[in-house]
């Protein structure tokens, strides 16, 4: 399987006007690109079965902040979709399932990191 080089931020998205997220993002940028290649590569090799965050995190052994800012990434960079499936959580509630985009020429993309800044969550 060939791959395609998809552009992405150094700098995780964060709340504007929060100090806290900001360092959480902060802390976050030499992590967030392999947590972002892992979660990627989990979610093509389940196909069209996808994942929940809450599956994500526990099949990943990440903390629920982490799964949620890096399915914001990649969503943002096009590489994931949230299906209109839905699965029960641990807790038993319903949740979204996010499935990973291939190109048409079925290539695995693979993300670097560029100077562009990110847009940050309102």
């Amino acid at each position: 399987m060939s791959e395609t080089r998809v552009p992405y931020s150094a700098m995780p998205p964060f709340q504007q006007g929060s100090d806290t997220s900001k360092e959480a993002a902060l802390s976050m940028v030499e992590h967030a690109p392999t947590v972002r290649e892992r979660m990627l590569a989990w979610l093509i090799e389940r196909g069209t079965r996808g994942a929940t965050r809450d599956e994500i995190e526990a099949a990943l052994g990440l903390r629920m902040q982490t799964v949620n800012g890096r399915i914001a990434e990649l969503k943002a960079a096009g590489l994931i979709r949230e299906s209109d499936a839905k699965r029960p959580t641990r807790s038993g509630r319903l949740a979204h399932v996010f499935i990973a985009v291939l190109s048409a020429k079925g290539t695995q993309p693979q993300l670097f990191a560029t100077a562009a800044p990110m847009r940050h969550h309102p």
